[in-house]
């Protein structure tokens, strides 16, 4: 299998798992178990919980590298996906991802949705952004490294990022090749075209800078590195138009 069809298999994992994220936070069925608070400790307060779900596994039927170390039990392995939404008031909407589901010692991907009340449907499209950007992110990682790593993820993948070991500690961590790589894959997962992905990497790294994470300088250095990779490694039509 190609890298390209193996794209194509992430991208379809991608939406299905955001689908059903998405049904969990409107409240609706799932083929999920409930799990509490403690599953997530220290990240999540019990005073802030709200609810929280390990998924079905889903099907991972991309190539694995065999180089990789890793000898799959099947034909196809399963990732794990758990998801919780916490209510902090005053704290806006925010999703972020992890490596490790919950609930389980299985492999697979987290997802943390924080709300800050009831949710309006001009939430809910927010959501479904940042958490398919999330999904996106994680999935991204599971092909770099480790029992689900995808062939092609040597040098060539990661040609001409250096990293970075000067400057902030949020810079050096967003000049990583392989956050750069799994940053990318987030954002271009909502994004219909090149440009657009520019400009939502633009926005990210103008927030950085107002927060005081980065400077200028970084900003600039970070934005040409991850739409330099984008150039080289995004084949779909709409990054070529």
């Amino acid at each position: 299998m190609n890298e390209s069809t193996n794209r194509q298999k992430l991208r379809a994992l991608t939406s299905r798992i955001t689908k059903d994220l998405m049904r969990f936070v409107r409240g609706e069925e799932t083929r999920s178990v409930a799990l509490g608070a403690d599953e997530w400790d220290p990240f999540v307060s019990e005073d802030n919980f709200v609810r929280g779900a390990l998924f079905d596994p889903y099907p991972w039927d991309l190539t694995i590298d065999p180089a990789g170390g890793f000898i799959p039990d099947s034909d196809v392995e399963e990732l794990e996906v758990s998801i919780v939404i916490e209510d902090v008031p005053g704290s806006g909407l925010n999703v972020s991802g992890g490596d490790q589901p919950a609930g389980t010692g299985g492999e697979g991907i987290d997802v943390i949705v924080r709300t800050d009340g009831p949710l309006s449907r001009k939430d809910l499209a927010f959501l479904h952004r940042e958490i398919m950007n999330s999904v996106a992110h994680e999935l991204e990682h599971k092909t770099q490294k480790g029992p689900f790593k995808a062939p092609g993820r040597g040098e060539r993948y990661y040609s001409g990022l250096m990293g970075a070991s000067e400057g902030s500690p949020k810079f050096q961590y967003l000049m990583e090749p392989d956050e750069i790589a799994a940053h990318v894959i987030g954002y271009a997962a909502n994004s219909r075209s090149m440009r657009e992905l520019e400009d939502e990497i633009a926005d990210l790294l103008a927030g950085y800078q107002k927060k005081g994470w980065i400077n200028k300088t970084e900003v600039n250095q970070v934005f040409d590195a991850w739409t330099g990779w984008a150039k080289r490694n995004l084949k779909q039509k709409r990054f070529r138009t």
